[in-house]
């Protein structure tokens, strides 16, 4: 063992979350020719633009928009919660294991810019199975998600 065998353990479940995504979320979502904002490049960047998105990625991090550079998307570069755009200007935002980097105290701001700048929304977050303190999480998230629309 040692000290990073938690370390092996959180890349497999990074590991096993990537593949649900792949097979319960990107392989159901069409976002063929959509103007998509994505909260956060990077691998879900490349995704949606392999996907068929006209991806515009939101980030920042200067250092990742120069890391992801080679995807020739256009970034906008700021905070989400202080976003320059107040009218819809994307059909779909995405916040692709990004959400739970911001304040949650801010979450409920940051869903309400998503949804004046979009049509719709899409969060993909981690759902450790056998964790029950996160399924009850999980279910008062999901029904504060349904409650706003």
């Amino acid at each position: 063992m040692g000290r990073y065998s938690g370390l092996s353990k959180w890349i497999r479940m990074y590991r096993e979350n990537e593949r649900r995504v792949k097979e319960e979320v990107w392989s159901v979502t069409n976002v063929l020719r959509k103007v998509v904002l994505d909260v956060g490049i990077g691998e879900s960047t490349a995704v949606l633009k392999h996907l068929g998105a006209k991806v515009v990625g939101v980030e920042c991090d200067i250092d990742k928009v120069s890391e992801y550079g080679y995807l020739g998307v256009p970034v906008i570069v700021c905070d989400f919660l202080n976003f320059p755009f107040d009218v819809k200007i994307a059909d779909l935002v995405v916040f692709h294991f990004t959400l739970h980097g911001i304040d949650p105290a801010q979450h409920m701001r940051a869903l309400t810019v998503a949804r004046r700048v979009a049509d719709e929304v899409l969060v993909i977050e981690a759902s450790p199975e056998g964790c029950s303190a996160y399924r009850m999480y999980a279910e008062l998230w999901r029904e504060a998600m349904h409650s706003i629309g």
